[in-house]
């Protein structure tokens, strides 16, 4: 059976507490115009969502048109949607992680800009959870 790289609204973070949780709690990481976030937090606080959950963040004080910041948007979940088998059974099960995306740039990216980045920084946090599984 293939595998679906599809993503579910359960994997889009919705919820304003959990989301002001991640930015006021998140490990902050900054990275070429690009603010990343995450939190892993118990699996009870967030029983709605699957393993990883994301919000993207395009800022309107840069992107004054929403056609541009949705643009934004959709190309880091599509380019989160393509590597986020990278962090799949790295999660330990009773754990949730929350990812927040923040493009800070002053130009329109293009997808492999996006898809670069994105999948830097999942390998990061890979390793990371690996490093903490020994």
């Amino acid at each position: 059976m293939p595998v679906k790289h599809n993503l579910t609204k359960a994997e889009r973070l919705h919820s304003k507490t959990l989301i002001d949780k991640l930015f006021k709690n998140g490990t902050r990481k900054y990275s070429y115009g690009i603010i990343f976030y995450n939190l892993l937090t118990d699996q009870a606080l967030s029983s709605d969502y699957k393993d990883v959950s994301i919000i993207v963040v395009a800022r309107k004080k840069q992107f004054k048109h929403a056609v541009d910041r949705n643009r934004i948007k959709r190309l880091f979940r599509e380019a989160f949607r393509n590597n986020k088998y990278i962090l799949d059974n790295l999660i330990p099960d009773d754990k949730h992680l929350m990812l927040g995306m923040i493009y800070v740039g002053n130009e329109l990216p293009e997808y492999s800009f996006c898809f670069k980045h994105v999948e830097n920084y999942l390998t990061t946090l890979a390793t990371q959870f690996k490093n903490q599984k020994k």
